[in-house]
């Protein structure tokens, strides 16, 4: 291209190839409008993934005034993207700038790399919240907490039955208060993971 071109790519990995070759063209036929006749000399190219949909935005700061309904190149581009079920918006006032975003959904649906998932620590945390939280809900609160009201002589590996007797009940309290936010904590993380799959596959 004659232009002054800036491109910001940002993807987890390649779509598809008849994606990609709509993509060229897409691009390849705005940066033609732009510099045949908006008379630009800069365009910024982003291309980005929204969920699984692929968006392409290409904007020029050329005189504007593009019209799908008086050029045959803007009617290309939108029967190209229509055969993946894309859609083209286009922004162009007089005197410009043009911005012309063009979103293809699905582009990613059940590409394994594309998949939304949470950080490492955040699976780190949950299975350790799901795997201990028992240990500090029932053995060290619930019923620890059954032999002191009882007023039970056996103190076992109940720890807070250790303590001096001011310390006892605040920290049966604590243990109940841990396993119950561990609990918490485990299940919200189950279920954010449960809504990133689900909109990845959407």
């Amino acid at each position: 291209s004659p232009l002054k071109v800036s491109v910001n790519v940002d993807l987890p990995a390649r779509p598809e190839a008849p994606v990609e070759s709509a993509v060229y063209f897409v691009v390849s036929e705005l940066l033609t409008n732009a510099s045949r006749h908006g008379g630009g000399r800069h365009v910024a190219v982003d291309i980005s993934r929204r969920g699984p949909a692929l968006r392409i935005t290409v904007i020029d700061d050329g005189q504007g005034g593009a019209d799908p309904s008086r050029g045959s190149g803007l009617r290309g581009i939108e029967r190209r993207v229509a055969a993946f079920d894309g859609v083209l918006a286009l922004y162009s006032p007089v005197g410009g700038p043009t911005t012309a975003s063009v979103d293809i959904p699905r582009a990613f649906a059940g590409h394994a790399a594309c998949r939304v998932t949470l950080p490492p620590w955040k699976h780190r945390l949950m299975a350790v919240c799901w795997g201990l939280m028992w240990l500090p809900l029932f053995p060290q609160g619930l019923v620890a907490a059954g032999f002191k009201i009882f007023d039970a002589d056996e103190r076992s590996w109940f720890l807070a039955l250790y303590l001096p007797e001011v310390f006892q009940w605040p920290a049966i309290i604590g243990m109940i208060v841990l396993g119950v936010a561990m609990a918490v904590t485990a299940y919200g993380l189950t279920q954010e993971i449960k809504r990133a799959e689900a909109g990845a596959a959407a």
